[in-house]
């Protein structure tokens, strides 16, 4: 791989003096005809174009190589280097691409590593170092995250940008990694997401991430910015024909989140205000509905603080099959008022899924 090196070595070295430009490939885009110093809007002449081409078809073969023989090292730093090579050639979405599948590569070395120090019984100082470079690894595969983001964004490839951000939602959102773990920048991520799926037109992708950006806020805590997403949530459903089945189960999340950012965050007597506010938002949320029943039964018995009367509701309602996100608020809920059983609740009362 010598002299696949070397060239692309000359491709970087270029790309290094044209970073110390006066004029940045930006400003090249307004310059005037007078101005016209042989390059293009990247600032490339016609022969380092050509120089460029090639390079980006060498970065291509030597990067596959390398992943192929699973030398996760080396593979994320020539993708990489072709991401920067690809953004000269005004190749936004491929220099993101890369930018992604180089922040992979160092995850898989990260991943290596620990399976490599895992088959051996090694000294603590050993055991510490090891975890350290496994660290370095997992912020460099966000950091380059972050940065393909950016590139598809600037591109103008929205859709590719929030699938990037879904995924390194989930990569922060995971507390088995406390090097990378940031429930915030994850909440952040998908909300981020959503927002452009919203504006594409893609609903199905952005409740997606609604649901996840308010579960993310519901296990933090923030009972009032989870509502505000599951309203939105619930809105939506009224508005798409084919999620108008799905609203009710939004709305008796947002019921839910007002009902513990009463008990709390705000500490007042729980209302039955947002159960109406929901019924007057999605007709199939009739009074009727077991879920309305069981809402107005818990809220009652919250605002009693009669915990018998909880449980009672939770003895009619046993035949629903709650989801994830509901059960978390019940169990905090119970436990608000049977702080001696609660934390043991492991829901009796309904079916598993």
């Amino acid at each position: 791989m010598g002299k696949e090196d070397d060239f692309l070595s000359k491709v970087e070295q270029e790309i290094a003096g044209l970073k110390k430009k006066k004029k940045g490939w930006f400003a090249s885009l307004f310059k005037k005809g007078d101005e016209d110093d042989g390059t293009d809007a990247f600032g490339l002449t016609e022969e380092q174009r050509k120089r460029f081409e090639e390079g980006d078809a060498m970065f291509s073969l030597v990067e596959k190589k390398l992943a192929a023989e699973r030398r996760w090292e080396e593979a994320g730093k020539m993708y990489e280097r072709h991401g920067k090579c690809l953004v000269y050639l005004g190749k936004r979405s491929a220099a993101a691409t890369c930018f992604i599948s180089a922040g992979n590569c160092y995850a898989n070395h990260a991943d290596s590593i620990a399976q490599e120090a895992n088959k051996r019984d090694l000294p603590p100082e050993i055991i510490a170092e090891a975890q350290s470079t496994i660290n370095t690894y997992l912020q460099n595969h966000t950091t380059l995250y972050e940065r393909g983001i950016d590139e598809a964004q600037c591109g103008g490839y929205h859709h590719q940008a929030a699938g990037y951000m879904v995924t390194l939602s989930k990569f922060v959102g995971k507390r088995t990694q406390p090097s990378t773990y940031d429930p915030e920048k994850s909440v952040k991520l998908m909300k981020q997401a959503a927002k452009v799926y919203g504006n594409n037109g893609e609903v199905m992708h952005m409740m997606d991430c609604l649901v996840s950006a308010a579960t993310g806020h519901q296990k933090e805590g923030e009972w009032g910015v989870a509502a505000e997403l599951w309203w939105q949530c619930a809105e939506s459903c009224t508005e798409v024909t084919a999620l108008r089945m799905c609203g009710v189960k939004y709305g008796m999340a947002f019921v839910l989140c007002k009902l513990a950012e009463a008990v709390f965050t705000t500490h007042t007597t729980p209302t039955t205000e947002p159960l109406a506010d929901v019924q007057l938002l999605d007709p199939n949320f009739t009074p009727t509905r077991k879920e309305s029943l069981f809402l107005t039964d818990i809220t009652a018995a919250l605002a009693a603080s009669d915990p018998d009367a909880f449980t009672t509701a939770l003895e009619s309602f046993k035949t629903h099959t709650p989801e994830p996100y509901h059960q978390d608020v019940i169990t905090l809920l119970r436990r608000h008022l049977m702080p001696d059983k609660g934390s043991k609740m492991s829901f009796p009362f309904f079916k598993k899924k």
